[in-house]
């Protein structure tokens, strides 16, 4: 069962096979959200065909796949398509990250793949602003840590060798002293 009218089905599959036609000619996010509108009607509709609550399953992908291709969608890439689904699961949020950007930036930032990747990279706590994180080593820091490290085990190895070579001669004499 559609939870939106049938009227309103119809204009978002063809503003979905609309915006698809014009993004295999250019980018623009406009389109991409558009083309998302359709995805996710179509992930609903098949879940209800299918009978399941999760978009998994081969009831679910056969139904799906069947939306995509009535649709003329079919041709999208899968990676670009589940970026896509993860743009628009956060569609508020990116739209508002969105507008920060300058004119220039959101013209470039434009497919689901970079919008997303971006979006994430912008989200993420960094490191150093975790409570009790130590900041992130350098590659520098990291190898001189390592060359201290290999300098007191060699240190180590070497006063372990003489400690055995001093037990060793005090064993030799031990044996070669007489038994009293």
């Amino acid at each position: 069962m559609r939870s939106s009218t049938q009227t309103e089905c119809n204009r978002i599959e063809q503003e979905a096979r609309a915006a698809w036609k014009r993004l295999k000619k250019g980018k623009s996010w406009h389109d991409w959200i558009i083309v998302g509108e359709g995805l996710v009607l179509w992930r609903q509709e098949a879940m209800h065909e299918a009978g399941v609550n999760r978009p998994e399953g081969k009831g679910y992908n056969m139904a799906f796949g069947n939306k995509l291709v009535e649709n003329k969608l079919d041709d999208m890439d899968k990676g670009d398509r589940a970026r896509l689904f993860d743009c628009m699961d956060n569609l508020a949020s990116i739209e508002e990250w969105r507008q920060r950007l300058t004119l220039p930036q959101r013209m470039m930032v434009n497919h689901p793949s970079t919008v997303w990747r971006r979006w994430k990279k912008a989200m993420a706590v960094p490191a150093s602003a975790e409570p009790g994180a130590e900041p992130k080593p350098t590659l520098r820091d990291s190898v001189a840590n390592l060359s201290e490290e290999n300098a007191e085990l060699k240190r180590q190895l070497e006063q372990a060798k003489a400690r055995i070579a001093e037990l060793e001669e005090e064993l030799a004499a031990a044996r070669l002293a007489p038994a009293q």
